[in-house]
């Protein structure tokens, strides 16, 4: 049966960087000149254009409280120099774009109380796609109405967002994501020195003098159970396949169904949730001197102290599933995403290298081609990726929940009046280079060096990879699969570390012998039931 982690794993490792559609509207008056920002939807990006000189000057023309659901008699007549202004509400933006065409309007501005980050015309609907050739753009209620007071002179042009290069928010993505990946390693680390510690030694019955420590339980690595190692690793093996089927299952379904689907994934990462930033925290919690009665319950025993922090840990996830849709439910989110993946990190365990390369490059192929292949068998041209990621192809308001969300800090254009948009990576970005740097983490144990060499080279590897993601992001200026960068940096600078050192046999089998004279590490040649795997 495939664990929690490993499902949790499948529905959070396809997120990556993605960016919405912003756009500028200018706005001419006589002497008076200034821009707002407003957004449209991706599916119309070949018809915004990218500079005035290129963007027609259309007439203002607010025809509110009108909600364009439909022509009616007496309905106005315009040219294509006309810019309609209309209410959002009643009926799709599809209908109020048809409106707007059939009426011969130059271009439609959709005003709305709440920013609309970007919506979808025609989602997967190739009729509509052909219909539709106006402009639509979406506007916020206080900027409309800014315009509207200028009178009936006011001249706008609709263009694409001139843009930052860099957001100050990806630099706290950047921090979040190392911090994560680096405490997580070094937290796995510790948690297996302490079971090492509070477990009676285990050494080679053949050879006392020499031991083969153990990275995972090593409580279930005892003599007697020699085999043990070998049927986890099927296991590994097994669970590792099951998760790859239910990780293309479960994006697909999102992708086909996502207004039914989303919610399945909300639940999923509530429970999830609670479960994680439980584990996180409980461990500080229990050094607490208060709240130490026990209560018990048939042969279940817990302590007031962890009652009190399961009631906390579930109170901030209802917290966050109440405010979820509300524009500072990013912070709740990220606390819990940052508990997720320092979890996931210390828990995750695998038997040797192998494992973790073999993972590695399937979720680094996957990426790849949800992000880039994908988009030549779409109707919109838009990757699976990047439209279950957003939710763009779909009219629900809700997005799935399995990244870290950052707002932009800057405006996007100079002039702008407002900081649209959110700097995004998702969980599966962290967790999938932290097996690695966990298993890093925990090899340095093993070799009981004071110094981490692993575990320092592989979390700087990851910093490198994800700058060159950041930077690919820029260049392109488009969704990169940011285990593209991440996965090649952090394989092979462990490599090329194990080879230096000639450690490269230990480290890929998931085996050393410390040798008890001059405290070296070796690679073992024993048969497979008399050496030890590191993670058992």
């Amino acid at each position: 049966m495939i664990s929690l982690k490993w499902l949790c794993l499948a529905i959070a490792v396809w997120l990556s960087p993605v960016e919405s559609s912003q756009g500028v509207l200018s706005v001419a008056n006589g002497s008076s000149v200034f821009k707002v920002c407003m957004t449209f939807s991706s599916e119309q990006d070949d018809v915004f254009k990218d500079s005035l000189d290129l963007a027609p000057v259309l007439v203002w023309l607010d025809l509110r409280p009108s909600l364009a659901c439909g022509l009616q008699s007496g309905s106005p007549r315009l040219t294509n120099s006309t810019s309609a202004v209309v209410q959002r509400g009643n009926c799709s933006f599809a209908e109020k774009a048809l409106y707007a065409q059939e009426m011969g309007a130059g271009a439609l501005i959709i005003i709305s109380n709440e920013s609309v980050s970007d919506p979808s015309l025609w989602g997967s609907n190739d009729t509509l796609r052909q219909m539709i050739n106006v402009p639509v753009a979406f506007l916020l209620t206080r900027f409309a109405d800014r315009i509207s007071s200028l009178g009936g002179t006011a001249r706008i042009q609709l263009t694409k967002s001139v843009g930052r290069p860099f957001d100050p928010s990806m630099v706290v993505i950047f921090v979040l994501a190392v911090s994560c990946v680096l405490a997580g390693s070094y937290w796995a680390g510790l948690e297996h020195q302490r079971k090492q510690d509070a477990s009676p030694a285990v050494s080679n019955p053949v050879e006392p003098k020499d031991s083969a420590p153990s990275l995972g339980n090593v409580e279930s690595a005892a003599p007697p159970v020699e085999h043990v190692p070998s049927r986890r690793s099927l296991g590994t093996v097994i669970s590792l396949v099951i998760a790859a089927v239910v990780l293309v299952a479960i994006l697909l379904l999102l992708y086909f169904f996502y207004p039914y689907m989303v919610y399945v994934l909300i639940a999923i990462f509530s429970l999830g949730g609670v479960y994680s930033l439980y584990l996180t925290v409980a461990p500080f919690v229990e050094r607490l001197p208060c709240c130490i009665h026990k209560f018990e319950l048939r042969s279940w025993q817990m302590d007031a102290r962890k009652l009190l922090l399961l009631a906390f840990c579930l109170g901030f996830v209802i917290w966050w599933l109440v405010i979820r849709l509300e524009s500072y439910s990013w912070i709740l989110q990220d606390v819990i995403g940052v508990a997720y993946c320092l979890s996931f990190i210390r828990l995750a365990q695998f038997p040797n290298f192998k494992y973790v390369c073999g993972i590695s490059v399937a979720l680094f192929l996957y990426d790849v081609f949800f992000v880039f292949i994908t988009p030549l068998f779409t109707q919109s041209g838009k990757s699976i990726m990047e439209a279950v990621a957003t939710g763009s192809e779909s009219s629900s308001k809700e997005i799935v929940p399995l990244a870290f969300r950052i707002p932009k800090m800057l405006p996007f254009d100079g002039e702008c009046s407002i900081q649209p948009g959110y700097s995004l990576l998702g969980f599966g970005d962290i967790m999938v280079p932290g097996f690695l740097t966990g298993y890093c983490s925990r090899f340095d144990r093993c070799r009981a060096s004071p110094f981490p060499r692993y575990l320092l080279v592989s979390c700087i590897a990851y910093a490198i990879g994800l700058c060159l993601c950041f930077v690919a992001l820029l260049l392109m200026d488009t969704a990169q699969p940011a285990l593209l960068y991440l996965v090649p940096c952090c394989l092979c600078s462990v490599l090329v570390v194990a080879a230096l050192h000639k450690e490269c046999d230990a480290f890929w089998s998931g085996t050393v012998t410390v040798n008890a004279n001059d405290g070296r590490t070796t690679s073992s040649v024993k048969r497979g039931d008399e050496n030890e795997h590191l993670v058992s």
